[in-house]
């Protein structure tokens, strides 16, 4: 917000009030959208509408702001149904600005996954309940020790902690109570339990490349760094970096479906795969050159195509991993 404050102090002072100051401004928003810096783009723009209330450019690109303010507001309340909603809805509106679009893709994704996430401990719990009811306590608490250890849903379990907790105390304290009066079950009754047990914590090969793709997008964090000046060289590091982490994991994902797909099905993905490369590259040099000749065009480049190999990667697993 400080910095906010003062790039509109300079703007006000170096061009005084008039067109000149609607002109900076406006030029300031588009450099900050085209760098995701979505607060610093809605204040900008507020500004060039001051100058000019009724300029259609300026109005649109605060409309946008706002509407993609009102998402993330959504995200922060866990309102998954509103936000997949909103982003649908703002996502085929016509003229949205790259940046806000890609940053929509990867709320949607998100609170795709939280909503799925909540819904599966919601299942769970009537799993577990249903159980208990039957007084089936050695089972349920097995599957409520599961839950509670699921790093993937640890997100929804903080939602539902109280509820989890109470119902786990319930469950322990019927199994002390019923413990004296319960018959020791033999090796094959056992060996049993314990395979099923297995198969329950176990996880597919598609889950455990979500879940390392989740992980590269978290790791992203350790690069914010090199954005925070707005610096382009740093910049253009961080993008490269990204593109890196995100090939390397691409790279990976079709080595293993070399080994899993049939000779037939691997050779349609290669052909796909060389489409998709063309395409890649084609979007990647249409979206720098909104930059051409700047020092941005680079950047831009190499954030496309980050942006499009991270998707490829998720579109592999979701569409070729069982």
């Amino acid at each position: 917000m400080k910095k906010i404050t003062i790039l509109i102090t300079v703007i006000m002072l170096l061009t005084g009030c008039g067109s000149s100051t609607y002109d900076k401004a406006m030029e300031n928003a588009k450099v900050a959208l085209a760098n995701r810096e979505f607060d610093e783009a809605m204040a900008l723009s507020k500004l060039a509408l001051e100058e000019k209330t009724k300029d259609e450019k300026a109005l649109t690109m605060h409309t946008y702001l706002e509407e993609f303010n009102e998402v993330n507001k959504a995200m922060d309340e866990k309102a998954w149904d509103v936000v997949l909603k909103r982003t649908e809805e703002m996502e085929k509106e016509e003229g949205l600005p790259y940046s806000i679009a890609q940053e929509l893709k990867n709320i949607s994704r998100l609170a795709s996954a939280n909503q799925k996430n909540e819904k599966a401990v919601s299942e769970k719990m009537k799993e577990i309940d249903l159980l208990v009811a039957n007084q089936e306590f050695q089972e349920a608490q097995a599957k409520m020790e599961a839950l509670q250890k699921d790093e993937k849903l640890k997100a929804a379990l903080e939602d539902h902690s109280e509820e989890i907790n109470s119902l786990s105390s319930e469950i322990s304290g019927a199994v002390q109570k019923t413990a004296d009066d319960e018959k020791i079950k033999d090796g094959k009754e056992t060996a049993l339990t314990t395979e099923k047990a297995l198969k329950e914590q176990d996880t597919s090969l598609k889950t455990h490349y979500l879940n390392k793709l989740a992980q590269i997008e978290i790791g992203l964090s350790d690069l914010k760094y090199l954005y925070a000046d707005g610096v382009t060289s740093q910049m253009l590091e961080g993008e490269a970096e990204t593109l890196k982490r995100w090939d390397d994991a691409l790279n990976e994902i079709y080595g293993v479906l070399k080994e899993r797909l049939s000779t037939e099905d691997m050779a349609r993905l290669r052909e796909e795969q060389r489409d998709w490369i063309l395409f890649r590259d084609y979007e990647a040099d249409l979206a720098a050159s909104e930059f051409e000749g700047g020092s941005f065009e680079e950047v831009q480049r190499l954030s496309t195509l980050g942006q499009l190999t991270k998707d490829r990667c998720y579109l592999l697993v979701d569409y070729y991993l069982n």
